[in-house]
């Protein structure tokens, strides 16, 4: 089965998000520009369910933002993830792990990708043979330079459409 959903939600970054280019941190002072303390989220995902508890996917969102002083910034993330889920009838709780990117662009920020790990939960919703809610919770990563970690929370909900299911 495929589920292949969109998602809306809000990105949280931390103080130290982490996603600047090291030549304008540099300029700084090596200091973070503060960024909004939460922003609109925006995202697709494609699952496919390989088994009934364990999903291959692909995640990606994006989330427009600005700092402090009012400067516009752009945060994206995408990833290749491994769900494992408890199929319950309509409810399937899962866990999801993965490996992907998170990045920055923006006046105040540059252009900066960094390495990331996707960590979270959540529960899916199976309104309808065809429709699926998810709702969940991220924690993306951010490692610069294998020694420096900046935890970016997410937390969205998805509509998703589920092709290829098998008949009853």
């Amino acid at each position: 089965m495929l589920e292949l959903g969109v998602s809306m939600g809000v990105w949280r970054p931390p103080l130290t998000h982490n996603l600047i280019d090291p030549e304008i941190f540099a300029q700084r002072g090596e200091t973070f520009p503060k960024l909004s303390p939460s922003s609109l989220d925006a995202g697709l995902h494609l699952d496919y369910l390989a088994l009934s508890y364990l999903a291959l996917g692909l995640r990606g969102s994006y989330s427009a933002t600005h700092t402090a002083e009012g400067s516009s910034a752009r945060l994206y993330r995408s990833a290749a993830t491994v769900t494992l889920q408890l199929p319950l009838a309509a409810i399937s709780p899962f866990v999801i792990g993965g490996l992907g990117l998170a990045g920055a662009s923006g006046a105040a920020l540059g252009q900066d990708v960094d390495f990331a790990y996707t960590v979270g939960g959540g529960v899916k919703l199976y309104a309808h043979r065809w429709v699926m809610l998810e709702f969940a919770a991220l924690d993306t990563i951010a490692v610069d330079q294998g020694f420096y970690y900046g935890h970016h929370v997410q937390l969205n909900v998805s509509v998703a459409v589920t092709l290829l299911r098998a008949r009853r």
